[in-house]
């Protein structure tokens, strides 16, 4: 599957537009997209959710504007009824495959952004796991001021089904 999307991936025509999404302040998402010329209509699907059409405008792009809601959602860009990845839009892995995203900010959000004081560090390791044989990954917060000859405590964290650690 994850082969299929990729290669539906490179049917967008890959030139510097302003396609992709924004975020405005009213909560409206705006998300803009050039697709091949057959295409006959297209949305997005929020998993889950409503589903948004795109219409085609005056410069050849389709696009549309809408309120999805608060926080992260993943969604389907539709072509012509068919599920294809876009990668004008950001990308994730969840539900068992690369699927679009969006994460509308919203009110609070603001406790999750930087802020004065000190910082850890988020770190991606690899090594070869001995279960599987393969090379394998895993996201370590390291505090402010690590020093590897510490102790420290530790809290084991597992993503969900048909996600990976970073989805």
């Amino acid at each position: 599957m994850a082969r299929r999307c990729v290669s539906q991936a490179l049917a967008y025509y890959p030139v510097l537009s302003n396609q992709g999404i924004q975020y405005l302040d009213d909560g409206c998402v705006e998300v803009t997209l050039i697709l091949p010329e057959t295409t006959q209509n297209a949305c997005i699907q929020i998993m889950d959710g409503p589903r948004f059409a795109l219409m085609k405008n005056e410069r050849e792009m389709w696009s549309g504007r809408f309120r999805p809601g608060m926080g992260f959602s993943y969604v389907d860009v539709m072509v012509d009824g068919e599920v294809v990845l876009s990668p004008y839009l950001p990308i994730g892995f969840g539900a068992s495959r690369p699927i679009n995203y969006i994460d509308v900010p919203g009110e609070g959000d603001d406790f999750y952004q930087p802020c004065d004081g000190p910082r850890g560090t988020i770190v991606q390791h690899y090594f070869e796991s001995s279960l599987t044989g393969e090379l394998e990954a895993c996201v370590v917060y390291q505090p402010p001021k690590f020093d590897a000859n510490l102790a420290y405590p530790v809290l084991y964290l597992q993503h969900g089904l048909g996600e990976n650690e970073l989805g």
